[in-house]
């Protein structure tokens, strides 16, 4: 039987498979679900390393596994979700829906859509932006030492006024998605379009 190093450290395909999956699935968490991500990953790939060396009666490998789990498993026990509200700034550019011009003191509502359109609102500049503050609930899961949350965004409204064109209402979420990441990168902004007219 040859044993020889190079022989043991051949690569197969079925390896390359696996490598490639544990790589797209590491990825993919992190990507998902930040920092969150990745340590339910190492916890995951503990519990397949643990059980597969039991399975195999191979002690190296079990031993891993069981290393990979305790460091893991405290950050995974003490995850605590909750919701709360939080402020943060929706960027606004208003803009004519024929020319793409921007629209100058154009003014601008965000409320939820439970509520009636409030009397405070922020006109845009000469760029036909406006920055907005508003108060929106979120969802936070405290995991260990890190945080993660979203934003939710289906309960609000936008609405554009502006002399001279039809006015326009619709959910924030048409323009920015129903949720979005709380503890990543800001909130992009939005552009909304006017059409002449009263």
């Amino acid at each position: 039987m040859n044993n020889s190093p190079a022989k043991r450290w051949q690569f197969s395909v079925r390896t390359i498979l696996l490598v490639t999956l544990l790589i797209a699935g590491l990825i993919s968490s992190i990507s998902q679900y930040g920092a969150s991500g990745l340590v339910l990953f190492v916890l995951g790939l503990g519990v397949v390393l643990l059980i597969s060396g039991v399975w195999n009666r191979e002690l190296n490998r079990g031993i891993v596994g069981v290393m990979l789990v305790l460091v893991t498993a405290p950050f995974f026990g003490s995850a605590t979700r909750y919701v709360h509200e939080v402020a943060h700034p929706v960027h606004v550019t208003v803009t004519d829906s024929q020319s793409g011009q921007p629209i100058r003191r154009a003014k601008v509502f965000i409320y939820k859509a439970s509520q009636h359109v409030p009397p405070y609102y922020v006109a845009t500049n000469r760029d036909g932006a406006a920055t907005l503050q508003s108060k929106f609930r979120a969802s936070t899961c405290e995991f260990g030492i890190t945080k993660d949350g979203h934003m939710w965004l289906w309960e609000h409204m936008i609405l554009v006024e502006k002399d001279g064109y039809q006015s326009r209402a619709l959910p924030l979420y048409e323009l920015t998605g129903k949720t979005h990441e709380l503890y990543q990168d800001p909130l992009p902004p939005v552009r909304i379009e006017l059409a002449k007219g009263q």
